[in-house]
C-alpha cells in the first residue's frame, strides 16, 4: 500500500474510533518516513485522545519543529500542554497559532478556555468574542460566553447566547440545562421544566435532572408530580438527598408512615441532619406521639442550640416554660409552608368557621353596616377573613408575617393594602380604624397587653376589636401542646377594662 493510501486508511480508522488499527498504520508510515509531520500530528492527537499526554507532547513537539508555520500544529500542541497543566507554554503556542492564522476561531476559543480555568473572566470573554467574530455560529464559544455571563450575574445576556445555541443545535443538552437553571432561579417554573425535560430526553439517566425537576414541583406545591421523579432517582442513584426529599413529599401528602420510613433511611446516612429530625418531630407531634416528638426535637435542638423555633415547640410539648409569644420565624415558616394548600385544608378538611363567627359577632353589635369602614386584618393569611369582611370595608388592609400567604391573598384582589410585617409595627402606623379583626391570630401570642393597647390606640372611639382565642382555665394564658396559646377569660376581661374596651359578646 502506498504511503498516501495508507495515511488515508489510517485517518478513516482514526475518525471511526478504530484507534489501535489507526495507530498501527501511523507508526508503519513513520518507520518509513520518521519526519512525516502530518502523521506525527495525527498520532499526537490520537495519543492525547487516549489521555497519554506525555507521548502526545513528544510527537506534537516534533511536528511543530518540522513545520513551525503550521497554526493547527501549534494549536494541537497547546491543547496537550493545557491538559498536563503547562498553561504558560500552552498560551504561548495558541498565540503563535493566532499570529500565523489571525482568523483561527478554534485557537481563540482554546486560548479563552485557559483564561477561564484561571478565572480571568475578562480575558476569557475577550477571546471567546474573538472566536465568534471569526465564526458567529461557533457553538462552543457561544456556550462559554454564556457561562461567563452567568458568573457575572448577567443571566438575561446569557439567555441570548443560549437561545442562539439552541437555534443552531436544538439538541444541545448543556444549553437546555443552563437555560433551565436560569429560568428556575427567575421563578419561571414552566419554562424551567420544559428545558430540564428537553435535557432529560438527551441525557435520560442524569440524576441531577430528575432532582431539579422534582425540586421545582415541590416549590410549586405539587408533591404528587415531584414524587415520580424522586422515585426514579431512588432506582438510579439512591442517596441521602433522595431519601430526605421523599420524606418531605410524603409528609406534604399526609402520608406520615411513608414519610417516617424515608426520613429514617435518610438518618441512617446522615444521623445529624437537623431538618430530618425537625420534620420527624413535626410528624410525631401531629400524631400526638409526644415521646418521639420530644426525642427528635431535642436532637434537633442539640444540633442547633440557638434555634428559637425548636425551643418554642419543645416548651409547648413539655410545658416546662411559657414564653410571651411564638417566635416570628416560627410563624413565618409555618405559614409559608401551608400557603399553597391553606384554604383547602381549613375550609374542606377542618370546616373552618372563624371568619363567619367574627362577622356575625360584629354585625350583631352594629346598628348599620355599610361599605364605609376602614378595616385592618391582623394575620390576614390568604384572605379568608378578608373576603368575609370586604363588603363592609371602604378600605381593607391586611398584614401577615408570611410572604407566601400574602402572595395568595394578593392574587384574590381582596385587600386595598397588604403588608408583610409584624402586626405590632403595622398597628403603630394606623389610626381612626373602624374595625380590627384577628381571626386565629392571637393563638400565636401569649401576652396580649401590648396588642390590646395598640389596638385601642389605632381604633376610633366607636371602633371594634374582633378576635378569636382558645380558652383555658390556666390564668393568664398557657402554651398548649399544639404550639398555640390559650387564654383565660379573666385575663381578656382585665385587658379590655385596662384599655377602655367594652366586651359585647
Amino acid at each position: 500500500m502506498e504511503l498516501k493510501a495508507k495515511l488515508q486508511t489510517a485517518l478513516q480508522l482514526h475518525q471511526t474510533g478504530e484507534a489501535l488499527q489507526a495507530e498501527k498504520l501511523y507508526r508503519e508510515i513513520l518507520q518509513i518516513e520518521p519526519d512525516h509531520a502530518d502523521v506525527l500530528h495525527f498520532l499526537g492527537i490520537l495519543k492525547a485522545q487516549q489521555s497519554n499526554f506525555e507521548t502526545a507532547k513528544e510527537l506534537l513537539t516534533k511536528a511543530v519543529k518540522l513545520e513551525p508555520e503550521s497554526a493547527s500544529f501549534h494549536n494541537s500542541l497547546a491543547n496537550t500542554l493545557k491538559n498536563i497543566g503547562q498553561l504558560k507554554q500552552a498560551i504561548s503556542h495558541y498565540k503563535i497559532a493566532l499570529k500565523l492564522e489571525p482568523n483561527y476561531a478554534t485557537a481563540y476559543n482554546n486560548l479563552a478556555n485557559i483564561f477561564l480555568i484561571q478565572q480571568n473572566l475578562t480575558k476569557a470573554k475577550t477571546y471567546y468574542l474573538k472566536a465568534l467574530e471569526n465564526n458567529p455560529e461557533y457553538i462552543d464559544a457561544n456556550y462559554n460566553v454564556a457561562i461567563i455571563l452567568r458568573k457575572q450575574n448577567k443571566d438575561n445576556e446569557a439567555l441570548e447566547c443560549l437561545d442562539k445555541i439552541l437555534a443552531l443545535k436544538n439538541n444541545h443538552a448543556a444549553a437546555h440545562n443552563q437555560k433551565a437553571e436560569i429560568k428556575h432561579q427567575q421563578g419561571e417554573f414552566e419554562l424551567a421544566l420544559h428545558h430540564y425535560k428537553e435535557c432529560l430526553k438527551l441525557d435520560p439517566l442524569n440524576p441531577e435532572l430528575f432532582h431539579n425537576i422534582g425540586a421545582i414541583f415541590i416549590e410549586q406545591g405539587n408533591p404528587t408530580a415531584a414524587l415520580k421523579y424522586y422515585l426514579r432517582l431512588l432506582q438510579i442513584a439512591p442517596d441521602f438527598d433522595i431519601y430526605y426529599n421523599l420524606g418531605v413529599i410524603y409528609m406534604y401528602q399526609g402520608r406520615p408512615s411513608d414519610a417516617i420510613l424515608y426520613f429514617k433511611k435518610a438518618l441512617q446516612q446522615n444521623p445529624d441532619h437537623f431538618a430530618t429530625h425537625s420534620n420527624l418531630g413535626a410528624i410525631y407531634l401531629k400524631a400526638e406521639d409526644y415521646n418521639n416528638a420530644i426525642l427528635h426535637y431535642k436532637i434537633a435542638l442539640k444540633l442547633e442550640p440557638k434555634n428559637s423555633e425548636i425551643t418554642y415547640i419543645l416548651n409547648a410539648i413539655t410545658e416546662e416554660q411559657t414564653p410571651a409569644a411564638a417566635p416570628k420565624e416560627y410563624i413565618k415558616n409555618l405559614f409559608d409552608q401551608y400557603a399553597p394548600n391553606f384554604d383547602q385544608h381549613l375550609t374542606a378538611m377542618l370546616d373552618y368557621k372563624a371568619p363567619e363567627l367574627l362577622y356575625d359577632a360584629v354585625a350583631k353589635n352594629k346598628d348599620e353596616i355599610t361599605a364605609t369602614w376602614k378595616v385592618l386584618d391582623l394575620g390576614c393569611g390568604t384572605g379568608l377573613a378578608g373576603a368575609k369582611f370586604r363588603p363592609l370595608a371602604k378600605q381593607l388592609i391586611g398584614v401577615d408575617l408570611s410572604e407566601k400567604m400574602i402572595a395568595v391573598a394578593r392574587e384574590k384582589n381582596i385587600y386595598d393594602v397588604l403588608h408583610v410585617a409584624d402586626i405590632e409595627k403595622i398597628l403603630r402606623q394606623y389610626h381612626n380604624l373602624d374595625l380590627i379583626i384577628a381571626a386565629d391570630t392571637l393563638v400565636y401570642i401569649g401576652k396580649l397587653d401590648k396588642i390590646f393597647a395598640l389596638c385601642k390606640r389605632a381604633l376610633k372611639n366607636s371602633g371594634i376589636f374582633a378576635f378569636t382565642i382558645e380558652a383555658t382555665d390556666k390564668y393568664p394564658y398557657t402554651l398548649q401542646k399544639s404550639a398555640r396559646f390559650a387564654h383565660h377569660q379573666q385575663y381578656i376581661e382585665e385587658l379590655a377594662t385596662q384599655n377602655g374596651l367594652n366586651i359585647t359578646c
